[in-house]
């Protein structure tokens, strides 16, 4: 049980080493190895000591959580002293819906003319355009690296993202400032999350887009259609 409670920071690991176990200790009772009741999975499960397994399908909320997450992003008073390297490398997540393996293995070569960004899939070639917000990304991505001693800068195999820690290597590991930056919620934000709620303004987006072009068309034909009369 205290070896299972020293994992609360990582539930799904812990619940995956628990279910492990679980299984190693059902088949031992198999082969008669151990008594019938000595499953010391049975025993955390009885207590209801498991960890809650965590909603892969949640998205932020705009209203209440956005706005305190955004604020830990831009963090004036440097409380958090988040690396401007992870920093910007999840900004680009919030604001631009790509995936995390996406982001975090970008290389300089895969960007054109500011204007946008290659990735290459198994079978074509895809486009993402650049706007405004994700050049700034990249603009101070460039401040960063300039001047930095033995950093060929903008090689075309080298990562937008690099390693605060490890110069040669890419930004890979996200989870302690995602942490930090869910600070003021009362769940812990992961990459996914970006993506999902990415895809939720979008489709707000649309839907207002849709509502004033359907408003319009109304507008029009109340005051076009032969139906309508003057007064």
């Amino acid at each position: 049980i205290e070896w299972y409670k020293s994992l609360e920071e990582t539930p799904t690991a812990a619940n995956n080493a628990l279910q492990f176990l679980s299984s190693v200790f059902s088949y031992a009772q198999t082969l008669n190895l151990i008594d019938t009741n000595s499953n010391p999975a049975s025993v955390i499960r009885k207590l209801n000591l498991t960890y809650p397994a965590i909603r892969r399908d949640r998205q932020i909320d705009l209203e209440t959580e956005l706005p305190k997450i955004l604020y830990r992003l831009w963090d004036p008073l440097n409380i958090d002293k988040v690396n401007r390297i992870t920093r910007n490398a999840i900004y680009l997540l919030l604001i631009s819906g790509l995936k995390k393996s996406d982001v975090l293995n970008l290389k300089w070569g895969q960007i054109s003319n500011k204007k946008f960004i290659k990735f290459k899939r198994r079978n074509n070639i895809q486009v993402y355009p650049i706007n405004e917000y994700i050049q700034d990304v990249l603009d101070d991505m460039e401040i960063i690296y300039k001047g930095k001693i033995g950093f060929n800068f903008k090689k075309e195999e080298d990562w937008v993202f690099r390693s605060p820690i490890k110069q040669n290597k890419n930004l890979n590991n996200l989870r302690k400032t995602l942490n930090i930056y869910s600070s003021d919620i009362d769940w812990v934000i992961y990459p996914e999350t970006f993506r999902k709620t990415f895809a939720k303004v979008a489709d707000l987006a649309l839907s207002l887009i849709h509502i004033r072009r359907c408003r319009r068309a109304i507008k029009c034909r109340s005051r076009w259609s032969p139906y309508h009369k003057k007064k």
